[in-house]
C-alpha cells in the first residue's frame, strides 16, 4: 500500500473513530439535574374549584434492576404488596401507604396548597415513586376528600412537566354530631394454611391522627367492631402488628372500614363474597391519557368480600407537550438501552488510536 493510500486510510479511521466517540457521548445518561421533573395537580370538581387544599408529597420508593418496585426510607418496612401491574393495585397501595404516612406522622418531602385556580406544583422531582396525599376541604354543604395518588417519575434526558387530576369522594356535611363506624377483618389467600393466622389482632382507632382506643378482633366477635366518633373528624384504623407472612390493605367509605390481610405464599385467590357491603360515593373524573413515563392510580375496585357502588373514579396523569396514551395492562417503563455505550466508546477509541498510528507511518 502506497503512503498516500495509507495516509488516506488512517485519516478515514480517525474520522470514523471520532464519529463513534461522539455518538457514545451523546448516548451517555443525563445528569440528575437533567432528569428532574415537575408535577402539577389540578383539583377541580365542576363547578367547584378546590383552592386551599393541602397536599403532602412523599418519596416512597423506586424500581429495582429487575423492574419491580421497592419501598424506601420511612416506607421500607411497611407490609404492603408492591406487585403493581394494574391501576387497581396502584390505588390500593396508595391508600395503604397514605394511611401509614398519616398515622405514623411521617415527614413529607414537600408540602403545598392549591391556589385560586385549584392547582399546585411540585418541582425538581428526581426519578422514583412518589405518594401524594391531600387533606379534605369543605365547600358549601359538601366535603371534598381527595384520594391519594401514586406517580412514578421514570426520568428522561429532558425535563418533563406532568399534570395529574386526582379523584375525590364528595360527601354532604353530617347532620348529627356523631357517626357510627364499623371495622371488619378479612383473611385472604390462606385457606389452605389457616394455622398461619393469629388468634387475634389489635386495631388502633384514630381520630384526626390521634390514637383514641385499641380494640381486639377475633372469632368471638366475628373479627368485627363498632364504635361512635365525631362526625367531622378524620377517623382511621391501623392494624397494630401485621402477622408475619401477610400484607395489609385498608379499604372503606364514610362509615365502614375493611382491613384485609393477604398471605404471601402464593398468588392471590378469589374468595367468596360475604355479607359485608361497602358503599362509596365518588366523583368520576374525565379520563384523558397517561404518559408511558408516569404510573398513576386508577379505578376504584372492591375487595373480594365487598361490593362498591358509585362508579369508577379515575386519577389521570398526562405529560404536557408530547403525550403518549397508555391503554392499561402492565405499567410501562421508558428509557434507552445503555449497553451499546461502552461498546461504541471502546470501538471509537480503538479506531482513533489505530488511525493515528497509521498516520504516523505515512
Amino acid at each position: 500500500m502506497t503512503r498516500t493510500a495509507l495516509h488516506r486510510f488512517g485519516a478515514l479511521l480517525c474520522a470514523l473513530g471520532v464519529c463513534l466517540w461522539l455518538t457514545a457521548c451523546l448516548l451517555l445518561p443525563a445528569t440528575a439535574e437533567d432528569t428532574r421533573s415537575n408535577l402539577t395537580l389540578i383539583c377541580r370538581s365542576d363547578p367547584v374549584t378546590l383552592s386551599g387544599m393541602q397536599w403532602n408529597l412523599y418519596r416512597v420508593g423506586a424500581r429495582s434492576a429487575d423492574g419491580s418496585y421497592q419501598l424506601e426510607g420511612d416506607f421500607a418496612g411497611d407490609p404492603v404488596s408492591m406487585e403493581l401491574t394494574t391501576a387497581s393495585e396502584m390505588q390500593t397501595a396508595a391508600d395503604t401507604l397514605e394511611n401509614y404516612a398519616v398515622l405514623e406522622q411521617r415527614q413529607p418531602q414537600s408540602t403545598d396548597k392549591t391556589d385560586d385556580s385549584g392547582s399546585v406544583t411540585f418541582g425538581e422531582l428526581e426519578k422514583g415513586l412518589y405518594l401524594l396525599a391531600g387533606k379534605m376541604v369543605v365547600s358549601g354543604d359538601k366535603r371534598y376528600i381527595p384520594s391519594p395518588v401514586l406517580v412514578e417519575i421514570a426520568g428522561k434526558p429532558e425535563e418533563m412537566n406532568l399534570l395529574a387530576y386526582p379523584k375525590f369522594q364528595v360527601r354532604k356535611l353530617p347532620t348529627s354530631d356523631t357517626i357510627q363506624y364499623t371495622v371488619r377483618k378479612v383473611w385472604k389467600n390462606d385457606e389452605s394454611q389457616p394455622q398461619d393466622r393469629t388468634a387475634f389482632i389489635d386495631v388502633g382507632l384514630y381520630q384526626d391522627g390521634t390514637l383514641t382506643d385499641t380494640v381486639r378482633l377475633d372469632e368471638s366477635n366475628g373479627w368485627t367492631y363498632h364504635w361512635s366518633a365525631d362526625a367531622l373528624a378524620d377517623c382511621r384504623i391501623l392494624e397494630m402488628d401485621v402477622p408475619k407472612g401477610y400484607t395489609v390493605v385498608y379499604r372503606g367509605n364514610e362509615t365502614q372500614f375493611l382491613m384485609i390481610n393477604t398471605h404471601n405464599s402464593t398468588k392471590a385467590s378469589t374468595i367468596t363474597p360475604e355479607s359485608t357491603v361497602v358503599t362509596t360515593e365518588t366523583t368520576t373524573m374525565a379520563v384523558t391519557s397517561a404518559p408511558a413515563t408516569s404510573q398513576v392510580t386508577g379505578d376504584t375496585t372492591a375487595p373480594a368480600t365487598s361490593s362498591v357502588t358509585g362508579g369508577a373514579a379515575v386519577t389521570t396523569v398526562r405529560q404536557t407537550g408530547n403525550t403518549t396514551a397508555s391503554s392499561g395492562g402492565k405499567l410501562p417503563q421508558t428509557g434507552q438501552l445503555w449497553w451499546p455505550v461502552p461498546v461504541l466508546a471502546g470501538a471509537g477509541l480503538v479506531l482513533v488510536v489505530v488511525g493515528f498510528r497509521l498516520h504516523s507511518k505515512k
